[in-house]
């Protein structure tokens, strides 16, 4: 069941405005924090998310990260050793 913030953006885009979507990354520097499986949910929602309003050109996806975290979730999705991660999302 889609949530009120999802549909509020398809609200929006239907109504033909830009919307954009901030993607805060799950980043290596953090892994001790966050358990791995939080992590791992955590990445698949954002990908399904990604993957769900990439068809719509009024979307604009912004990478969010702090200086000195780590990767992005695009140099993520690009490094061989999170390929088995994101393998199965």
């Amino acid at each position: 069941m889609p949530t009120i913030q999802l549909l509020n953006i398809e609200r929006l885009l239907s109504a033909g405005k830009k919307v954009a979507i901030l993607v805060i990354d799950m980043q290596p520097k953090y892994d001790k924090v966050f358990w791995v499986s939080e992590k791992e949910r955590v990445v698949r929602e954002q990908v399904k998310l990604i993957r769900y309003f990439a068809e719509f050109e009024n979307v604009r996806f912004i990478d969010v990260r702090w200086r000195g975290g780590g990767e992005t979730l695009s140099e993520m999705i690009r490094n061989k050793y999170y390929q088995i991660f994101l393998k199965n999302i």
